[in-house]
């Protein structure tokens, strides 16, 4: 095993700098939140990050890239996107949103409002020109 990760390492020598610190600083910042003693999972939240959803509102496709145990926005924004039948203190998403729907564009999405699609039976996987930077090994044709 250690010889076959050295070798993918060898064969690999061009890492991009920007996607490696930014994994890391995710990572780090997960590790920390559940280091924590307070923490505990959230067993409302019912998707899991990279998960490709339709918005039930707009209709667009798109990509799970975090999560948040209540709304991370503050009440103007909630005034004008919601009212939310859930409430601020369900699951939010921050999603990408799929350039064959509209522009690049990110966005906050409440729980409610997402419906997980088969990816490979809607559209193919979700365009967006972060895509690279968050994920490795994305499928082009399911995500």
């Amino acid at each position: 095993m250690k010889e076959a990760i050295k070798v993918s390492f060898r064969e690999y020598t061009v890492f991009d700098n920007e996607s490696v610190f930014f994994g890391m600083k995710q990572l780090n910042n997960r590790l920390h939140c559940i280091s924590q003693i307070e923490w505990a999972p959230n067993h409302h939240v019912q998707y899991d990050i990279g998960m490709i959803c339709r918005h039930k509102r707009h209709h667009f496709r798109l990509v799970l890239i975090d999560s948040f145990d209540r709304c991370p926005c503050d009440a103007q924004w909630v005034q004008r996107y919601g009212p939310f039948e859930d409430g601020v203190d369900q699951p939010f998403y921050k999603t990408l949103v799929c350039t064959k729907d509209r522009e690049p564009f990110m966005s906050i999405a409440a729980q409610e409002n997402l419906t997980p699609l088969d990816a490979t039976n809607d559209g193919g996987a979700v365009q967006h020109p972060y895509i690279d930077r968050i994920f490795t090994g994305y499928d082009e044709e399911g995500g």
